[in-house]
């Protein structure tokens, strides 16, 4: 997406906003129908959704650009570089405190009597603050350091873990939590894969999103949830405490480890 939005790679938190979009649709959506229909007919839908996926995937035309691309092998040298490591872990640290969440949340919020169709209203509400996010991140990248935007996203992290596992019996404090998404995910998630775009060179800067999607999404959220399902059988807090835990010791790296240019 980068290579073909080019000298316009500003617009790439707009292009994101979609995913957001579909998101909100299939929560809300799919809250609603499971309320009335059985939970057995979920890989159904899923297999129908995949599908479409599958079939608009066809409709993308390769980007004329990539094929002239300088290859570049420079990527042990920008790895080796000590910025650059403590950006990984923290990018693994934010996913391994969101491994809770995306694991644990909605049965978290059944124990408190929330039913199906406002669960799935609480995870839309997480994402439309995320697609405003999205929408105006390039403002914000004109007024902002990439380190402020970091700390703040890392800040927001530690709180809205801290008002789930205490108000998970209001659904306004809980309302409020799921707000604080458009900085946990939407502004941390956008001014990343930015990040990548200046530090990794022309011919390694796919090497730097795949190293960035492996070690968060995929290695982080994976630890995450592994770690937060040995917590829920101590306590269904403690697994919210070590979330906002791990994001504090996010933001103390980024405070004091990572250095700006």
């Amino acid at each position: 997406t980068l290579s073909s939005l080019g000298e316009n790679n500003s617009f790439y938190g707009k292009i994101r906003s979609w995913g957001s979009i579909g998101f909100i649709l299939a929560v809300v959506g799919l809250g609603l129908f499971f309320s009335k229909y059985s939970i057995q007919l979920l890989p159904f839908v899923m297999t129908l959704l995949l599908a479409m996926i599958l079939i608009s995937s066809f409709m993308v035309s390769d980007n004329k650009n990539t094929g002239s691309l300088i290859k570049d092998n420079s990527i042990k040298k920008i790895l080796s570089n000590k910025n650059v490591l403590i950006f990984f872990l923290v990018c693994f640290l934010v996913q391994v405190a969101h491994g809770p969440y995306y694991t644990y949340f909605s049965i978290y919020l059944t124990e408190f009597g929330f039913s199906n169709s406002t669960i799935g209203i609480l995870w839309a509400c997480s994402v439309i603050p995320e697609i405003f996010m999205f929408v105006f991140m390039s403002n914000l990248q004109q007024r902002f350091s990439f380190k402020t935007i970091l700390i703040l996203s890392l800040s927001v992290n530690i709180v809205r873990w801290w008002m789930v596992a205490l108000f998970g019996d209001s659904l306004v404090l809980l309302f409020i939590s799921q707000l604080g998404h458009a900085f946990t995910f939407a502004s941390f998630h956008a001014i990343s894969v930015q990040w990548i775009r200046r530090t990794f060179t022309t011919g390694t800067q796919g090497q730097g999103q795949a190293l960035y999607s492996a070690l968060s999404f995929g290695f982080g959220g994976a630890v995450g949830a592994l770690l937060s399902g040995y917590l829920w059988n101590l306590s269904h807090l403690y697994v919210w405490y070590f979330a906002a835990a791990v994001g504090l010791l996010a933001t103390l790296l980024i405070l004091f480890a990572f250095k700006e240019k």
